[in-house]
């Protein structure tokens, strides 16, 4: 019963972390912006993301294992999104200047 409850813990300690990562990726997508975030935040983070997985294994914790799997496939999402956006604001901000006299 007691590793039930440190699952328990982990799982719900594990979402709220991975949760907070929606409302950047819906404002993201809403206004395709994302030149805000820092590509060494989030590389960093998703570094962290599979040492704890790593370490997840190694503890043979699963509220480990699956929450923040949940949270490195967002991050992973919230990079893409990154790369898309900064590709197309990078050719509209070259466009706008070769207009320029």
């Amino acid at each position: 019963m007691k590793d039930f409850w440190k699952e328990l813990i982990g799982f719900t300690g594990g979402l709220c972390l991975s949760i907070q990562l929606l409302p950047q990726i819906l404002k993201a997508i809403k206004t395709k912006k994302t030149m805000d975030l820092s590509y060494l935040f989030l590389m960093t983070s998703i570094l962290g993301s599979l040492i704890v997985i790593i370490y997840g294994f190694l503890i043979d914790s699963v509220s480990i294992i699956v929450t923040i799997m949940i949270s490195l496939v967002l991050k992973i999402i919230l990079v893409l999104l990154k790369m898309k956006y900064d590709k197309q604001q990078n050719i509209r901000v070259d466009t706008d200047h070769s207009l320029a006299p």
